[in-house]
């Protein structure tokens, strides 16, 4: 478990459930996403910020936080399933909890991918290499050792 990535819960029925994005999560929205030709979860994380999205990012995105939630924690065998999303955004409240619940969602993303930060910069993002600094390639050619035969 990534200690700067913090588990989010909804409390459904009285049953907490793990929201979690996380690498699953991420994976298994993009499979979904190309396979229903949606686009990327880059598209979707940038309607979700330019305000153009709608119930259906939402539920996608919590979708798949479920998932990461229910992979990281084991907490169910099954995985879910866009409709058991839904069932559950009903009994949180229905369409009124969307905005709330996409603001959350949203978090998550930011916390789980920060942006990049410059390396040897105080940024809390994963460091990118400075193009001007000039470092040793990999060749990929064995080594000079000599091996016994």
């Amino acid at each position: 478990m990534n200690d700067k990535n913090p588990v989010r819960f909804i409390t459904v029925s009285g049953v907490e459930f793990p929201v979690i994005f996380n690498t699953n999560a991420a994976y298994t929205l993009e499979m979904y996403l190309q396979r229903e030709g949606l686009g990327t979860v880059g598209d979707l994380i940038k309607r979700l910020l330019d305000a153009r999205a709608g119930m259906l990012e939402v539920v996608q995105l919590m979708w798949a936080c479920l998932e990461g939630g229910r992979v990281e924690r084991g907490t169910r065998q099954h995985p879910f399933t866009i409709q058991e999303t839904n069932v559950m955004i009903d009994q949180l409240g229905g369409l009124p909890v969307v905005a709330i619940m996409k603001v959350m969602l949203l978090d998550a993303v930011k916390v789980a991918a920060p942006k990049p930060t410059p390396e040897g910069s105080n940024g809390a993002g994963p460091k990118i290499p400075d193009p001007n600094v000039k470092t040793k390639s990999v060749t990929g050619r064995r080594s000079s050792n000599k091996r016994s035969k």
